[in-house]
């Protein structure tokens, strides 16, 4: 229902039907608009005849696995990466605050083993002091247990004001 809600009708229809019929509704999208992701991204641009057949009859082609293995992949490297590179941040920021400098020492060191593994994702100096001044801010900011920018507090706060003692 929600790709129907979205404009992907034949996306939509597909789900509701069994596996009998949604095989052959799915190998006419393949044929009539490519291979698209649910957001809307082309994975490939063409099937051929014998694959659009073999999804007709159930068998899903290789070649579009093979394009969504594949874009899994670099999805999944690219999430790695930056959890990796926000923990990082997070552990100087943290020691930082803490006024830790053992602990800034380590992270400054872990930080250059990544920059110099991930020279295109670099964390730079001025990036993890921006890290400290901004969890700073928010903890300055902080109202009954949250932070919220200004413009966004006062209608936001009353929908958890039930639990502020009083």
């Amino acid at each position: 229902m929600q790709a129907l809600g979205e404009g992907q009708y034949l996306r939509g229809l597909e789900g509701m039907l069994p596996t009998v019929l949604r095989s052959p509704m799915k190998a006419i999208r393949y044929g009539s608009e490519g291979v698209k992701d649910k957001t809307g991204i082309v994975v490939q641009d063409e099937v051929g005849a014998a694959e659009l057949l073999g999804q007709a009859a159930g068998f899903s082609p290789s070649s579009v696995r093979n394009a969504f293995e594949g874009k899994s992949a670099i999805v999944k490297h690219d999430r790695a990466l930056q959890a990796r590179r926000s923990a990082l941040v997070e552990q100087f920021a943290m020691a930082a605050m803490a006024g830790d400098e053992a602990g800034k020492t380590e992270a400054r060191e872990a930080v250059a083993a990544f920059n110099e593994k991930n020279p295109t994702r670099r964390i730079q100096a001025m990036q993890m002091a921006q890290s400290v001044n901004q969890r700073q801010k928010r903890i300055r900011e902080a109202q009954d247990w949250v932070y919220l920018p200004s413009k966004r507090r006062t209608d936001a706060m009353e929908a958890g004001r039930f639990a502020v003692p009083e």
